[in-house]
């Protein structure tokens, strides 16, 4: 009777947290389009809320890297 193995690989983790990673839906346009847009704001700041994994540090770093 054949037996079956597991292989583990040693996958390295990437972060990737660049604009063009970002998946752009109905509940977050409205923040990528004023990310988008900066510095041409309306407001003199934005923030940035949401409940945990939802974006925000994706977008910081975005805006970061603007």
């Amino acid at each position: 009777m054949p037996t079956s193995s597991q292989i583990a690989f040693n996958f390295v983790p990437h972060p990737y947290l660049g604009r063009e990673d970002f998946m752009v839906s109905s509940c977050n346009a409205k923040a990528v389009q004023y990310i988008d847009n900066w510095p041409s704001w309306p407001y003199f700041a934005i923030c940035l809320y949401g409940p945990s994994g939802c974006g925000k540090t994706h977008l910081s770093r975005i805006f970061s890297d603007r």
